[in-house]
């Protein structure tokens, strides 16, 4: 394959061909090209394959990109860049949640989109029910080190979110921070 013919543009077909030669990798229903670095960049190109362009990728899916999380998710998690609804159906590749972030919330990777890893880290702390209790704490507590290189900012997120009001599922989220970052809820300040 030459470098000047992207296999993105490729039909079902031709890339399933492409897959079955080896000069692509095949996971579930996303595809990727072989010896790429395992890297945020090549982690968002790769879950890009099947979803709509004007989103950005939340949840344990950003996770994934971050490589806090270990398991490639079977449905991407997504949501909408814009205020306005997807144009496109969720389907088998992905599904949609309804966040609403701020600029800070959001990385450009690539022209691709993912929640930053601060913010991946407080929705999975707030919503993530899927999962065993200890992999969300080493996800958030992975996720917390990719920020800052450590989780001494802890304490500040925790003040953050217990500060905050009309915050869906607020007292999870601080339990999870506290275990994820040995922040000492008897420390701060909480408000419910």
């Amino acid at each position: 394959m030459t470098s000047t013919h992207s296999w993105r543009n490729l039909s079902p077909t031709e890339i399933g061909a492409l897959a079955l030669d080896g000069e692509l990798w095949r996971s579930q229903a996303t595809v990727c090209e072989t010896d790429t670095p395992d890297d945020a960049m090549s982690r968002i190109s790769f879950a890009r394959t099947h979803c709509p362009r004007d989103t950005i990728f939340a949840r344990t899916s950003a996770a994934w990109i971050w490589d806090a999380f270990d398991r490639i998710p079977s449905r991407w998690t997504v949501t909408s860049r814009t205020k306005a609804r997807l144009a496109t159906m969720p389907n088998q590749h992905f599904v949609v949640c309804d966040l609403k972030l701020e600029a800070a919330d959001v990385v450009n990777v690539n022209e691709s989109f993912v929640t930053s890893p601060t913010r991946t880290a407080i929705d999975i702390a707030r919503y993530e029910t899927a999962l065993p209790e200890p992999t969300v704490v080493d996800i958030i507590r992975r996720l917390l080190e990719t920020a800052s290189g450590h989780t001494d900012q802890g304490l500040e997120i925790y003040e953050q979110v217990s500060q905050s009001r009309h915050l869906p599922y607020k007292q999870r989220c601080l339990e999870r921070l506290a275990r994820a970052t040995a922040v000492q809820p008897s420390l701060t300040r909480y408000t419910s």
